[in-house]
């Protein structure tokens, strides 16, 4: 089939669908030695097109979706100028890397260090897991030990010094992700084949997105016990409530970033997940928390004497707060889920409640966003009710009368939101 032009980018590249029979070859209409080709059985492979020192030929960038759109093209102009140099991509670059250690080094200098916000999480992980692998060569680890890694940090379950859990699931998943990132690097360098990578086969373990709250139940216990609480407790508890904050980003919360008079609390671009800036627009509890706090002289809101001048982590005082109240299974980002899911129960907008947590990616939002069932029920009768209107069916006699119970029995759990 002759090859066709179109712009590869992501909105057309995931609209292709593959031929019946054969390949076809898609030319992208800017880049033109930049390529698609799709089989029948659904394989879609990025190539650079043309000439290689003289010899027409078919350059492998990668897999689709294994490899993004953009990441390709932005490969096919390095491979571009590699020949403008008179260089063979299809030879492998000389490198400096020949064990997993120094690959770690190099991936940490160039890509982790300074622009990820869980720089120190991967440092972490790096130093309890894969130490010991640090003098093996990269042809050295095959996916047998990774395979046999991945299943000893999932059946081994400990804490760190520092009283953090290791092992799980979770913790399995984040080793072959660091992996995986690692030989990735190891590819993009031409330091070795993507198909070398031990870790290109293997499944990682399916993790249930949590979906904990406080209940409606659970939060006249938990106010009440809150009081116990120091002062100081109890403010950095009910800011990661009313804001929708998270943990990290309270404790570390400085005055010059609060604008009291326009209620706006900026969190740094360096300090945010997302490495964004964020706007918290700040309602009056958590703007009376703020003022009550502006007398101490830290720049800090919640100064500690620890190196870092901020509180860091209250897990011990959350612990005992949990055991006053016997609330079970509820962590302190939690609570960031609890004002993101009654603001759904209020009716709020998806939209509405990613900008109030300070979220670019809505499809994480959902997450947060956990609806109460009378909300789903209220709105599911009242399409049925549409469908019933605009049919011109006689509606049941009991179903407005219905409706209208659900409605008052919304309205009463709504009252019972803390202020």
């Amino acid at each position: 089939m002759p090859a066709i032009v179109i712009s590869l980018v992501q909105s057309k590249v995931s609209k292709i669908k593959s031929p019946s029979t054969g390949r076809q070859l898609y030319r992208d209409a800017t880049l033109n030695n930049f390529g698609l080709e799709v089989l029948a059985g659904g394989t879609m492979t990025f190539y650079r097109l043309g000439r290689i020192l003289g010899q027409v030929t078919k350059f492998k960038l990668g897999n689709y979706p294994n490899i993004a759109v953009d990441l390709a093209r932005e490969q096919c102009v390095k491979v571009n100028g590699l020949i403008a140099q008179g260089i063979d991509p299809r030879k492998k670059a000389k490198s400096t890397v020949k064990t997993l250690g120094d690959l770690w080094l190099w991936h940490y200098t160039h890509m982790v260090k300074g622009k990820i916000a869980d720089e120190k999480k991967m440092l972490s992980l790096w130093d309890r897991v894969f130490t010991p692998w640090a003098k093996l060569g990269l042809d050295e680890i095959d996916r047998a030990m990774c395979v046999e890694l991945q299943t000893k940090i999932r059946t081994t379950i400990g804490k760190t010094a520092k009283g953090h859990r290791t092992g799980g699931p979770g913790a399995a998943n984040h080793a072959i992700d660091l992996l995986r990132s690692l030989y990735r690097t190891a590819h993009l360098n031409r330091w070795c084949d993507e198909r070398d990578s031990p870790v290109r086969t293997i499944k990682k373990d399916h993790i249930r997105a949590r979906d904990r709250f406080l209940q409606p139940s659970e939060l006249q216990v938990f106010f009440d016990k809150l009081k116990l609480c120091t002062d100081v407790m109890q403010d950095v508890f009910k800011l990661a409530l009313f804001t929708g904050v998270r943990r990290s980003n309270v404790c570390a919360a400085r005055k010059v970033d609060v604008d009291l008079v326009n209620e706006i609390w900026t969190i740094p671009w360096a300090e945010s997940k997302n490495r964004d800036p964020i706007r918290i627009r700040l309602i009056p509890q958590a703007t009376e928390i703020f003022l009550a706090r502006l007398d101490n002289r830290s720049e800090w809101f919640f100064p500690s004497w620890g190196k870092t001048g901020h509180l860091v982590d209250p897990k011990r005082q959350w612990h005992n707060l949990l055991e006053r109240a016997e609330l079970d299974d509820l962590r302190i980002h939690d609570l960031r889920r609890t004002i993101a899911s009654w603001q759904a129960g209020a009716g709020t907008s998806l939209h509405i409640i990613a900008q109030s947590l300070g979220q670019n990616n809505m499809k994480t939002t959902p997450i947060y966003a956990r609806l109460q069932d009378s909300v789903v029920r209220n709105a599911v009768h009242n399409a049925a009710l549409l469908i019933l209107d605009a049919a011109a069916e006689k509606k049941p006699e009991n179903m407005e009368s219905h409706l209208a119970d659900t409605q008052q029995s919304l309205a009463g759990d709504t009252a019972d939101t803390p202020s």
